[in-house]
Parts: C-alpha cells; structure tokens; sequence
C-alpha cells in the first residue's frame, strides 16, 4: 500500500505531516512541480499540464493506493484538464486498487440565499472556479471502475495556522454589515486533514460529503472574531449597497454566495474527530501555535 498526496498548496503541508508522523508501514509519496515537499525522500516532481511527466508515478510499486488530490484547477477554462490528465494515468495501472480523495469547493452550489443544502442539492455554480470543480467532480465519478474508486469532498473556507484574514484586517479593509451579509463556512485546517483521512479508510466509491466545522456563520462575524482575538481594531462595516459599488469583482464573487452546508451525511458515515467545532477555538489555536 502507498499513500500518494498530489498538490503542495497549505493543506497538502499538513497532511504530510500528518501522514508522515501516522504511517509507519505505508510510504507517503507527494507529487507537484513546487519544490514544498523536496525533503520527502518520497517526492515526485511532475507537472499536471504534461502528461508525460506522471510517467514518473509508475516507480511507485504498491498494489493499492489512496491518492489525496489537492492540487487547484488551472486559471481558465471550464474544463479541468488537469484531473483530466492524470486520471488517464490512473487508466494505465494495472490490477491496482485505488481510491482517489478529491478536495472539491462548496463553491458548486452557487448563491443559495442563505439555505441549507446538503450532497442532494443540484450544483450550480456561479463563477468559472467552481464551474472547473463541477468538471473535475463529473470526470472523477465517470472514471471510476471496478479499481478505481473517487470520493469527493466539497469543502469551504479553510482557516488555521498562518492563514487568517489579519493582514486584511490591519490594512483597514471594509467588510458588510453583519445584518446584510451573508453565510459562510469555515474549516480548520487540522480538523480537514482529518476528514481527509477518514474519507480514504471509510468512504465508498462515488461517496460525495460536505464538509464544515458544522456550523454556518456571518462572514463580517468571522472577521470580526479574528480582530478581536487577534487585538485589532474590528473592520468598519458598509451596506450591502456600498459594498456592490465599491468592492473589487474577485471579492464580490464570494461575498455574494451565501449557503449553510449540512454536513450530518460527514458526522454520521465517516465520523471524524473534529477538534474545532466552535469557532473561537480555532481561531485562538491559529492566532497562538
């Protein structure tokens, strides 16, 4: 058995480690074209936009593999070529049980109004990001065969260590009034390695989760709670009206999404040791470690 991590974004370093310091008899592979992981003696660097670059992945001898793919969508399109390509990869193995864990967004239900929606809700993404998730995920279920197995996790804002919105905060950068804005979700980074790796041991092919720390809350209360906790003067808040004709289109596209994401199907399949269901604790631990 090998373990394979692809992507060497912010939660692919914590789950290395986390694998790392976990497994003692299977070796813990990691693929990108970054140079994060090049103290792994497992490191693969290879280019999802060249296919002939996985070639690579077959020095790995293993006769099953749990793939965590991280690794983001290219920039354009609505196509996901890069899943793409490397499930043709996955295509080439022979008599080898994989199941592939694939990071997905919330972001492909789209605006919900505030709503709940669970693995049911049709999809039905806003901006071209979460139109290349909606590929990715239909492309990964597709493929799936007799060994090949894809489970998908749709996840939303992650916090944690070395990423909270202080620098935002310090800048003096407007948020909405909490009464106008809208819903977010958030997960800590520790509490979604965690889901990550229950996903590989418990999930079952064709498996879709929402993922959250199991509650919803304002956006404007989270920045908020991270000025207050981190002792800065708390943002001054504008109209929904004002915010519309001053904020810049990128932060638009996600101010304007609002969703609460019931994640009982996450709790009660997989059941993950969440560290950080309450917010503040969170917070707090990402301000001090």
């Amino acid at each position: 058995m090998a373990q394979i991590i692809i992507g060497a974004g912010y939660t692919a370093t914590f789950l290395y480690q986390r694998l790392k310091e976990n497994s003692v008899a299977s070796p813990v592979y990691t693929l990108s074209r970054a140079s994060s992981f090049l103290d792994n003696p497992g490191h693969i660097t290879a280019d999802l936009d060249k296919p002939k670059s996985l070639d690579k992945l077959h020095t790995i001898q293993a006769d099953t593999l749990t793939i965590y793919y991280l690794a983001p969508p290219k920039a354009e399109g609505l196509h996901e070529s890069r899943v793409h390509n490397f499930i043709q990869y996955l295509h080439t193995l022979k008599n080898v049980e994989t199941k592939i864990v694939y990071i997905s967004t919330s972001g492909v239900y789209g605006n919900r109004n505030g709503d709940w929606v669970t693995e049911e809700t049709p999809t039905k993404p806003i901006n071209d990001r979460a139109k290349r998730r909606v590929s990715a995920e239909k492309q990964l279920l597709s493929a799936m065969n007799k060994t090949l197995h894809s489970i998908i996790l749709r996840v939303p804002g992650i916090y944690g260590q070395g990423r909270l919105p202080i620098e935002k905060i310090k800048q003096r950068g407007k948020i909405i009034s909490e009464a106008e804005c809208g819903y977010t979700n958030l997960i800590h980074v520790e509490d979604l390695v965690t889901v990550c790796i229950a996903a590989a041991k418990k999930g079952k092919a064709g498996d879709i989760y929402n993922v959250s720390d199991t509650h919803a809350v304002k956006s404007s209360y989270y920045y908020k709670l991270v000025a207050k906790l981190a002792g800065l003067t708390a943002p001054e808040e504008v109209s929904y009206a004002t915010a519309l004709a001053t904020f810049d289109s990128k932060r638009l596209s996600f101010l304007t999404e609002s969703r609460r994401l019931n994640v009982n199907k996450l709790l009660e399949n997989l059941q993950p040791e969440l560290l950080y269901t309450k917010l503040e604790n969170g917070v707090k631990q990402a301000i001090t470690s």
